[in-house]
Formats: structure tokens, sequence, C-alpha cells
């Protein structure tokens, strides 16, 4: 029996690594990844926004506040049988660019913010690692035919990577710091995020073992994969 999650970890970190790529949105992020999956000849199915019903998760949740409606895994690659979820965040911070263009319908459009300003940094934290908690159920639930999950973080917007302060700390992106167990909002925090943005619960532990940087269009980015 063979799996294949380091060839799918390497592929993925030889389309990061690209200086060619760059990203409008997250979208944009998801369609290129999986373009450049598909090229490689290598995977017997990929699939896109792959739909699944949110009740399986209820037989693995230690409470009902954190079903969703249901779940959209941003790409999955399937080979020999054996699946590969992959989850995808790309948060950036504004960057204007004169003189720079986008081609769209063979047009050049000029003077444009090339990227937006997300900000919210406390949510993106969480919905990284809630990101990495989806995957663990989904992966649970599916045993042994999901082999390994990854969570990607992409930004341009080096605040990730320092340590947060404030009601978000728990949720840290920094390196080598561990999770495990539940994760909740480390101060007072407004009753309809704690509402809409409920603890974590993960059963393993995860760290960020480092960020890479790569420059794309002369801005700097940063990104990690957290393996599931």
């Amino acid at each position: 029996m063979i799996f294949y999650n380091k060839v799918v970890k390497n592929h993925i970190e030889d389309f990061l690594k690209q200086e060619n790529n760059f990203f409008y949105n997250e979208r944009d992020f998801q369609m290129h990844l999986a373009s450049f999956l598909k090229d490689k000849n290598y995977y017997d199915n990929i699939f896109l926004e792959y739909s699944l019903p949110a009740s399986i998760l209820y037989l693995n949740t230690i409470d009902n506040s954190k079903i969703e409606t249901d779940i959209r895994i941003d790409i999955v690659v399937e080979k020999d049988g054996y699946f590969y979820p992959i989850e995808l965040k790309y948060k950036t911070k504004l960057v204007e660019k004169e003189g720079d263009f986008l081609e769209r319908f063979g047009k050049k459009i000029v003077n444009i913010e090339f990227l937006k300003n997300q900000a919210a940094q406390n949510i993106g934290r969480y919905s990284f690692w809630k990101d990495v908690e989806r995957l663990e159920l989904v992966k649970k639930y599916f045993t042994p035919n999901i082999v390994a999950g990854f969570c990607i973080f992409m930004t341009n917007d080096k605040s990730y990577i320092n340590t947060p302060k404030g009601a978000s700390a728990t949720f840290t992106m920094e390196v080598n710091k561990k999770h495990k167990g539940k994760l909740d909002w480390a101060g007072e925090v407004a009753e309809s995020t704690k509402r809409k943005l409920p603890p974590i619960w993960l059963d393993n532990e995860y760290a960020i073992e480092k960020w890479d940087e790569v420059k794309n269009k002369g801005i700097e980015f940063y990104y990690t994969i957290v393996e599931v």
C-alpha cells in the first residue's frame, strides 16, 4: 500500500515557490493551484468545491454549535482510491501599483488595487485553525480513504507571522506554537462573534513548522502548510 501525502505536499510547495504566481483573491489562488496539480498528469481526479453534508460531523463533535450548514473543501485530489483534501486561506493587505496592469478580456486595466485590504487578522487566524479542525473531522469520518489533508495559508501581511495580542492570541500562527484541544478566544469578544466563531477542538497536536517567503510582482508573500 502506497500513500502519497509527501508527493502531494511537495507538489503544493513546488506551486507556492513559483515567483510568477500572483493571485488577486482566494478563488484565483484555488483555480491556479488546481490547474497546476491537473497539469502534473499524476492524479486520477481533482475536485473543486468538494461538497458533503455537515450532518456527518455530528458523530465527531463535542457540541453542536460548530455544525455548519454544509462543507465545501477547496480542492480534493485522488490517487489510487485515496483522497487528499486541501484547504486554502489567502489574506492580504492593500497594495496599489501605479503603472502596472491587470489584463481581462484582452484589455489592460491600469492603476488598480492589486490586493485588497482584508484586515481582521484575528478572524484570519481563527479561520485557519478552523480549517484544520474541519479537515481533522472529515479525515476521521472517512478513514482510511482520506490519507492526509493540507491547510495552506498565504499572505502579504507579515503580522500573521508575529505573536498576536488580545483575544486572538490563542489562534496564534507563530512558528512552533503547539495547538491541541480547545482553542477559544483569549479575551472579551462580542456575543455575535462568539456565536459565529465558537471554540475550535483539535484532537491531535499541530504547529506551524515554518513560514516560507516568495516575491511576486515585487511584493513579499509568506506561506505555510499544516498537514492534518
